[in-house]
């Protein structure tokens, strides 16, 4: 049985140099083939970016060369002004949509980026991560085909934890039925490098931006405070390098109030996990105002390695 499919010709770029928007349109054709059973969704990869020259191209480049074919990539650029938009220049041939404008944050970035998405299923994946190796995608989509079937509509893999020098810190990602309840209380999934069916969009809306840090935990309760996520436990998606606000020590308390806040619309229960970490905050935060900063930074890794984990705060 035949089916018609797009093939990819010839592309024409588009730019409007007054707004900074830029199109890479494609030109089509139709090729009747024979009919598969494989599943091969579009998938959607947006990648906000501000002034991350350092490694933005490491985060392009692990997209651009993913195997998988069926792919787009977006870039979000909020008005960098270090050499970031060099490096997206140079793979402009490579990138289904992108713009440099100032933004009020990540998640008004992203909800910029979703208005482009063609994607069955979406992946936002921080400029300062990266895909694990070239056939992330295509291991993920056979996940992705396996959780449709359970009604499921988000993914999550292994990820590998990086230190800003590079040095590999932790493998995470544990799965579901280990970490769901905690999940509804707060500990959240690192969201670089997850998978969202387009419909979660569609039923749920866009991210809210009033929040600043934990605007992904907000969106991710609605779905997950009564559905089930799906553990890719065979696969390392991404590396994830350690830093930005919700990563950094100094700044967890604002972090917790947001998590807090989201938190508090969706689950009436008591939020004990996040008190336990107001707690421990409040001791990193009075052990640095006694012996600095690079005390309590070495308290909370020594608190990482009682539970058998590497150092993350301290060198």
């Amino acid at each position: 049985m035949g089916v018609i499919i797009p093939i990819t010709n010839d592309s024409i770029l588009y730019a409007n140099i007054q707004t900074n928007v830029y199109m890479n349109y494609t030109h089509t054709k139709c090729l009747n083939i024979i009919q598969t059973e494989k599943y091969q969704p579009l998938i959607t990869i947006i990648v906000a970016v501000r002034n991350c020259s350092d490694t933005l191209k490491r985060c392009i480049e692990s997209i651009v060369s993913q195997k998988y074919h069926y792919k787009e990539l977006i870039i979000m650029d909020g008005g960098s002004t270090d050499g970031s938009l060099s490096i997206i220049n140079s793979y402009v041939n490579e990138i289904t949509y992108w713009e440099s404008k100032p933004d009020k944050g990540v998640y008004h970035a992203w909800n910029k980026a979703l208005d482009h998405a063609r994607g069955e299923w979406i992946c936002f994946l921080g400029a300062d991560d990266f895909f694990w190796n070239n056939n992330v995608l295509n291991k993920i989509v056979d996940h992705m085909e396996q959780a449709l079937k359970q009604n499921i509509r988000y993914i999550y893999g292994k990820f590998i934890l990086l230190s800003k020098e590079g040095e590999m810190i932790a493998v995470e990602g544990k799965p579901w039925h280990d970490i769901k309840h905690r999940i509804r209380q707060f500990a959240q999934i690192t969201h670089s490098g997850t998978f969202h069916n387009k419909d979660l969009f569609i039923q749920h809306g866009n991210f809210d931006e009033s929040f600043r840090i934990a605007g992904d935990y907000e969106f991710l309760l609605r779905e997950l405070k009564n559905r089930n996520a799906y553990f890719a436990e065979n696969i390392v998606v991404a590396g994830i390098s350690i830093g930005g606000i919700s990563r950094n020590l100094t700044e967890r308390f604002p972090a917790l109030n947001e998590a807090l806040r989201a938190r508090n619309r969706h689950n009436n229960s008591f939020p004990w996990l996040i008190y336990f970490m107001y707690i421990q905050l409040i001791i990193y935060w009075a052990v640095g105002k006694i012996f600095g900063n690079k005390v309590s930074s070495s308290m909370a890794d020594f608190y990482r390695l009682l539970f058998g984990k590497k150092k993350a705060w301290s060198n």
